[in-house]
C-alpha cells in the first residue's frame, strides 16, 4: 500500500474497496472497534498477489466527495460519498 500526501481528515476507511475486507464479514470486529485507526494519508495504489506470482495493482484517485478506483485491467469505479448524509 502507498499513499499520497492528502491527509485523511475525514478518518475515511474503507474496508472493502481500499482494504479488502468484507465488511458483512467483519461487522462484529467494525463495532467493537477491532478493525484499527484509519491511515493519515489517503492510500494512492495496492498490490495485491497470488500464489502464482501474479500481481494486481489498484490506483486510487481522491477528489472531496469521491474516489476512483482503477484495476490493471483498465476498469475503473467511482464511489461518491458525503459527510453530511
Amino acid at each position: 500500500m502507498s499513499f499520497t500526501n492528502q491527509p485523511n481528515t475525514q478518518c475515511l476507511m474503507f474496508y472493502y474497496y481500499v482494504h479488502g475486507i468484507d465488511i458483512d464479514e467483519a461487522q462484529h470486529l467494525y463495532w467493537a472497534g477491532l478493525l484499527g485507526k484509519s491511515s493519515k494519508s489517503l492510500p494512492n495504489y495496492r498490490v495485491e498477489g497470488d500464489s502464482n506470482g501474479n500481481k494486481e495493482i489498484t490506483e486510487f484517485t481522491w477528489t472531496d466527495h469521491s474516489f476512483t478506483y482503477k484495476y490493471d485491467q483498465g476498469s475503473s469505479y467511482t464511489i461518491d460519498f458525503s459527510f453530511y448524509e
